[in-house]
């Protein structure tokens, strides 16, 4: 953004088409034209002066984008750049430690397919220091929250590590936590010594990914490992609970891993999606935790598609409260993985001003209808808001949601 009074600057943008995204073979760019236009508007209003488009643009986004650009106000537009003060660390409170006895079994092991869990997701920090994150959790845990998922440098951008940060939650905090666990970054090897680590340390909840490979981040010339995909690292914590290591060799007794694996009910190809799950639980997983959905109706549907009313393990379905029309447009545009439906893409362009409120009353009105459908919810709060989090799960405190959840 150009400060006041700043000189103009011939600043050259050219954005891809959203964020490339696996289709079966093929890699597809799924931005619209017209969404590609809104971003054109607000990089020229930001003091860009010469737009184009790199990977994923057509024709068809070029000629969207031109009738905006023509309507810009030529005269020149500045924003005022606010500065921002670094917070200061603060100490951290100490509460109980979760420490857990070798043969153990997690809370998350015992609980689930007994009671409605409730998990949230909180966001590793970019920097060196992990108070915002474990601040988010203290709260989390003061709602009632079961466990933290703790996700693996998402968008294969760098991020603290998962596992430390999974580590000072437990021992810090007092909450049990679920780690993205992916291959993208280890080798068969590190994968197996990092699992080994991670039992020591008492982070035995293990949500097994392949991960999003580096070419989406800001490393996109990093090598990624992928020795085994999600499936295969599914196998490794499953024999590892059997008591031997990949190739068969003893690790001295069985480890008490729980072992989540994930699935996308939003999937093109939605075939394939169903024989990966089936897979997957062959494979050993202990439950399901889904990709953000934004309508009953898809996890339903997803269901008829695997022929059953509810799956053979226990399912937490995810759920994103939206902040805003922008906020909902980029994700439905340019984050792999998560489809919003027109209907909810709708609701918060009307919304307006007011986007954070009707994201909260959708969010819960979802949570409502998929109790019935689901062993828990896996909320995932955007920007670090881990206070819209609480206000969606207020609901399950309505005596009619409650008695669906016994």
């Amino acid at each position: 953004r150009l400060p006041d009074g700043a000189p103009r600057p011939y600043l050259a943008c050219m954005p891809n088409a959203g964020w490339p995204t696996q289709v079966g073979s093929r890699i597809v760019y799924r931005s619209s034209p017209e969404y590609f236009a809104d971003f054109a508007s607000l990089a020229a209003e930001a003091g860009v002066r010469l737009i184009g488009g790199c990977c994923g643009t057509t024709p068809a986004h070029i000629a969207a984008m031109r009738p905006v650009i023509d309507r810009i106000n030529s005269t020149d537009g500045h924003i005022e750049a606010l500065p921002l003060a670094p917070s200061a660390a603060r100490p951290a409170k100490t509460t109980p430690l979760i420490i857990m006895a070798a043969d153990e079994n997690t809370g998350i092991h015992n609980s689930i397919g007994k009671k409605f869990l409730k998990c949230v997701e909180v966001d590793p920090p970019k920097g060196l220091n992990p108070q915002k994150s474990l601040d988010g959790a203290r709260l989390l845990k003061s709602v009632g929250v079961d466990a933290i998922n703790v996700a693996d440098s998402p968008m294969a951008r760098v991020r603290m590590s998962a596992m430390t940060l999974c580590y000072l939650i437990q021992h810090e905090v007092g909450v049990e936590t679920i780690i993205h666990f992916t291959t993208r970054d280890r080798s068969l090897m590190g994968l197996q010594s990092e699992l080994l680590g991670a039992h020591a340390a008492g982070v035995r909840n293990i949500l097994a990914l392949t991960g999003d490979p580096p070419s989406l981040g800001d490393y996109a010339s990093s090598s990624a490992v992928y020795d085994v995909d999600s499936i295969g690292l599914i196998r490794i914590i499953r024999q590892m609970n059997d008591g031997v290591d990949f190739s068969g060799a003893s690790i001295g007794r069985p480890a008490n891993f729980t072992i989540a694996c994930a699935v996308d009910p939003t999937k093109p190809d939605l075939e394939e999606e169903v024989r990966r799950l089936r897979t997957k639980i062959e494979a050993g997983a202990d439950f399901v935790m889904t990709q953000p959905i934004f309508d009953v109706e898809v996890w339903t549907d997803f269901l008829k598609r695997y022929g059953v009313e509810r799956l053979p393990i226990p399912v937490m379905v995810g759920i994103l409260p939206l902040q805003s029309s922008k906020h909902a447009e980029f994700l439905h545009n340019e984050v792999p993985g998560i489809t919003l439906t027109d209907r909810a893409r709708e609701r918060m362009r009307r919304a307006g001003a007011q986007g954070r409120v009707e994201g909260v009353k959708m969010a819960q009105g979802l949570l409502q209808e998929l109790v019935p459908h689901a062993e828990g919810v896996y909320l995932m709060p955007s920007f670090g808001r881990y206070e819209v989090a609480a206000e969606v799960l207020d609901v399950l405190k309505d005596e009619s949601v409650a008695s669906a959840m016994e």
